[in-house]
C-alpha cells in the first residue's frame, strides 16, 4: 500500500459537553455518580453524562507521531495484519469515512484507524481503557474523539476489574484462559476502569451508521456483540478478533459465534485475517 501524495484531516464539531481536555495535563477520567451506573444503554441521562463529561473531541493542530514506533512498524498502514487495506479494498477506497476503533492502545501501534485518518480523510472514534495507553494516545494529537474507557459486557455501565498487560489487557474475568496463563496475568494486581455500554457512547456522538468498526478487546467482543442494538446502528465493514490464545478449538468456536451472532444483521464473512475475521454488511455490498 502507497501513501497518497497528500492529506487533510476535518474535524467533527465539538460536542458540547462542559469537559475540555488540556494536552498538557494527564486526563483523569470523571466519577460516574451512583445513580448513572444502574442506567441502561438508551437511557438519555447516561447518554448526556458520556457526552458531556467523558467523550474528548478531536484535537487540532499536528498529529504527533512516535518515529520510533513508526520506523519498527511491519505495515505501512500501521495494522496488526493488514486490516486497513482489506478495509480499503472492501470499500473501494472510499475517502471521508467515520471509524470506531475499540482497543486503540497509544493511538498508533498496531492501529487499525491511523492510515484512514491521516491519508483517506477520516475522522472516528477511538475507545482505550488502559489509563497508561490513553495517555499515550492522546499525546499523539489524533483527530478524532477519544474516551478512557472499556466496553461494558452487559446493556449497563459497570465498574470492571481490568488487567494490564499492554496490548493483551483486558476485563479480568473475560480474558481467555491462554491468555491469562502466556502472561502470568493471575500475577497482576487488577485496576478498576469504569465501562460503558457501546451503543451509549455512539449516542453521545449522535452516530448511527459507522463506515468501519474495529473490535480488538482481548475476551470480551461476544459479550458486547450480543448486547449491542445492532438495528439501531449499521457498519459496512467490522473486524473482530477471533483468536483464543493457546485455543485452536476455542477460536474456531469463537469465530462460529461472531458470524452466527451477526448473520441475521445482514453481516457476512468476507475476509479470515491471522487473528481477526473481517465481514460487510450485505445491504451495502
Amino acid at each position: 500500500m502507497k501513501p497518497p501524495s497528500s492529506h487533510h484531516v476535518t474535524s467533527l464539531p465539538h460536542p458540547t459537553g462542559r469537559h475540555r481536555h488540556d494536552s498538557s495535563e494527564r486526563w483523569k477520567s470523571p466519577v460516574l455518580p451512583d445513580r448513572i451506573q444502574n442506567l441502561d444503554q438508551r437511557d438519555p441521562e447516561l447518554i448526556d453524562h458520556i457526552r458531556n463529561y467523558w467523550i474528548i473531541p478531536p484535537q487540532p493542530g499536528r498529529i504527533n507521531l512516535n518515529p520510533a514506533t513508526y520506523k519498527k512498524n511491519k505495515r505501512y498502514d500501521f495494522s496488526e495484519q493488514g486490516q486497513v487495506q482489506a478495509v480499503l479494498e472492501m470499500l473501494d477506497d472510499r475517502r471521508d469515512g467515520f471509524f470506531v476503533e475499540c482497543g486503540a492502545a497509544d493511538g498508533q501501534r498496531n492501529s487499525n484507524s491511523l492510515y484512514l485518518e491521516l491519508f483517506m480523510n477520516w475522522t472516528g472514534l477511538l475507545i482505550e481503557p488502559d489509563p497508561n495507553f490513553f495517555a499515550e494516545l492522546l499525546s499523539k494529537n489524533r483527530h478524532a474523539y477519544s474516551i478512557n474507557t472499556c466496553l461494558s459486557p452487559t446493556s449497563k455501565p459497570l465498574v470492571a476489574n481490568f488487567t494490564t498487560a499492554g496490548i493483551s489487557g483486558g476485563i479480568s474475568d473475560l480474558i481467555p484462559n491462554g491468555q491469562r496463563k502466556r502472561y502470568n496475568m493471575d500475577q497482576r494486581t487488577p485496576i478498576k476502569v469504569q465501562c460503558f455500554p457501546l451503543y451509549s457512547i455512539l449516542e453521545a456522538l449522535r452516530v448511527s451508521h459507522v463506515d468501519y468498526f474495529s473490535l480488538d478487546i482481548e475476551g470480551a467482543e461476544v459479550d458486547v456483540l450480543e448486547t449491542f442494538p445492532h438495528a439501531n446502528v449499521t457498519f459496512d465493514v467490522i473486524s473482530v478478533e477471533k483468536r483464543l490464545i493457546d485455543d485452536e478449538l476455542g477460536t474456531a468456536k469463537k469465530e462460529k459465534r461472531i458470524i452466527d451472532l451477526l448473520s441475521p444483521y445482514g453481516y457476512k464473512l468476507i475476509k479470515r485475517l491471522k487473528f481477526d475475521i473481517m465481514l460487510q454488511r450485505r445491504s451495502f455490498q
